[in-house]
């Protein structure tokens, strides 16, 4: 099923800002080696294909990429060909993915220049390349962190407007490749038993030319290089903006896959630092591994009518996924979840998809979100939050239906006498403080 889910959970933007959904859907079809189709193969795809075409995007998720089209389009066939970079770019993004980083919202940068005056970009990750000096789209983005908004660049920055060098700390230095050591602020992912390996062998030529970038004050850094011309910098988060440079050890083949990545106790993976970077912007998508070489999940979260739509494929189902966003802690529909240090901590299946509306912020403890029957004219659906002490609960309500919410506490059926919470509100979103127990949240 994540073959149904995780593509049809992409957005594409156009430059009015709105989501373009497919206007078709191919599928390959698994036939019997005589040409028949059996009855179970259609059986198994129609419901998950129904399900993703009926949760579809209708508005950016909350990681939209910013791709660089038209520039990629001079580096590539102008007159100063950059092809090292156009190449270093789409592999570093790959990579990321890979790694479990949740890009699924893709807007050309044209078609997001046509429509960056637009509210809806300050609750969204802006995921780019670093642009170039003197350029609309460096002075736009400049202008949306300015305003509060949160960017996560990557790639060099030696073409980037000083504005950009004193936002992140950064300096330009002597370039260098080669061998080098990582030094990581903290912790990716938790691994009970070894570590990622340190080691990156940076190659100029497959990963966007040598690294330039040291550092240019004693403020924290995300990430850093030790080399043989000293200090590099690998990654930097100062307030809203990150920027990562993509240092990756890449490994060349015969075959179809001509570049890979060697295992994680020989090389550390330079897609996973993206993932640190949007965790320290607030959005943590984390895992827990036994060993550190075990291969990570993927996911994707999808906006529709107003809800979170999380899709993954989970190559190792012994690997736990932690979610945390700047709402707080994601209650799935129909799972439960531990809380650790404020994320939500799943063990889902190898295919899975959950539709999310509630957000929670407590000190630890088990909570449950689960579907329950209506059971009342006029109330659509019902969902019960179990297992809250002392939290701040975020509910984001059905597109149209804010003012027909109710918040029940401690409910007992009919629901007649039960105390009904006040709710705040935060934009879109319904806020409840300081409840302990259940609520039955009804609309």
């Amino acid at each position: 099923p994540h073959d149904i889910y995780l593509p049809l959970a992409v957005a594409r933007i156009d430059a009015a800002g709105r989501v373009t959904p497919p206007s078709s859907v191919a599928m390959l079809t698994a036939d019997d080696s005589l040409g028949a189709m059996p009855d179970a193969v259609p059986r198994e795809v129609i419901p998950h294909l129904f399900t993703a075409l009926d949760h579809a995007p209708d508005e950016a998720g909350p990681l939209v990429w910013l791709y660089p089209f038209d520039e990629y389009h001079a580096m590539t066939f102008g007159a100063e060909p950059r092809l090292a970079e156009v190449f270093f770019g789409d592999w570093l993004i790959r990579a990321a993915i890979n790694e479990g980083l949740p890009l699924n919202s893709v807007v050309s940068t044209s078609n997001w220049l046509a429509c960056a005056d637009q509210s809806q970009w300050r609750s969204r990750v802006l995921v780019t390349p670093v642009p170039d000096a003197g350029t609309a789209l460096s002075a736009a983005l400049l202008a949306h962190v300015r305003d509060g908004g949160q960017v996560l660049l990557y790639g060099p920055t030696d073409r980037a407007d000083t504005a950009w060098h004193a936002l992140l700390g950064l300096r330009q230095a002597e370039p260098v490749a080669g061998e080098m050591t990582l030094r990581v602020a903290g912790e990716v992912d938790a691994i009970e038993a070894g570590a990622l390996a340190t080691v990156v062998r940076h190659d100029a030529l497959l990963s966007g030319g040598p690294l330039t970038e040291t550092t240019a004050d004693d403020g924290h850094y995300l990430a850093l290089l030790d080399t043989a011309a000293g200090v590099r910098v690998a990654a930097s988060v100062r307030g809203n903006v990150a920027w990562v440079r993509g240092a990756d050890t890449l490994t060349l083949g015969k075959g179809a896959h001509l570049l890979g990545h060697p295992p994680t106790d020989q090389a550390y993976p330079g897609g996973a630092l993206l993932r640190l970077a949007l965790a320290a912007l607030g959005w943590e998508v984390s895992f827990t591994k036994v060993t550190a070489g075990q291969r990570v999940p993927l996911t994707c979260m999808a906006r529709h009518r107003g809800g979170w739509f999380f899709s993954g494929y989970v190559p190792d189902t012994t690997v736990g996924l932690r979610l945390r966003l700047p709402l707080g802690a994601p209650l799935l529909v129909g799972a439960e979840a531990r809380l650790v240090d404020g994320a939500a901590l799943y063990h889902p299946p190898r295919a899975w998809h959950r539709e999310c509306r509630v957000f929670v912020e407590q000190a630890g403890g088990v909570l449950s979100c689960v579907e329950q029957h209506s059971g009342e004219i006029g109330i659509g659906r019902r969902l019960l939050v179990g297992g809250l002490r002392e939290a701040t609960l975020r509910f984001c309500p059905e597109t149209g239906t804010a003012d027909q919410v109710q918040f029940i506490h401690n409910a007992r059926y009919p629901f007649i006498q039960d105390t009904r919470l006040p709710a705040e509100r935060e934009g879109e979103v319904l806020v409840v403080r300081g409840v302990t127990g259940q609520v039955l949240i009804s609309w």
